[in-house]
């Protein structure tokens, strides 16, 4: 498989993006579901960019991207929120 960050980073955008419409544009027309998984898929989109990065032969990385990911608090959040949902679903 190869590993295309810049690809993985623009299916995250397109992630937000629904965020966007869900906050913005419907109303009462969502319904809870449909806001909980658009939510559940931005953040396992932005928490899995990291190994995409690090997998991705045509980015060279001079930082250790485990790292910088456990200092960034938008991040731990994905990370935390992820693997809370892996636990109840295998768990």
């Amino acid at each position: 498989m190869q590993y295309n960050a810049a690809d993985k980073y623009l299916r995250m955008l397109r992630a937000y993006g629904v965020l966007e419409r869900i906050n913005t544009d419907n109303g009462n027309s969502i319904s809870n579901t449909d806001a909980r998984d658009a939510a559940e898929e931005f953040f396992n989109q932005c928490y899995h960019f990291k190994d995409w990065i690090k997998k991705d032969a045509s980015i060279r990385v001079d930082q250790d991207v485990e790292e910088f990911i456990n200092f960034s608090s938008a991040m731990q959040l994905a990370a935390d929120y992820c693997n809370s949902l892996k636990a109840c679903r295998f768990g």
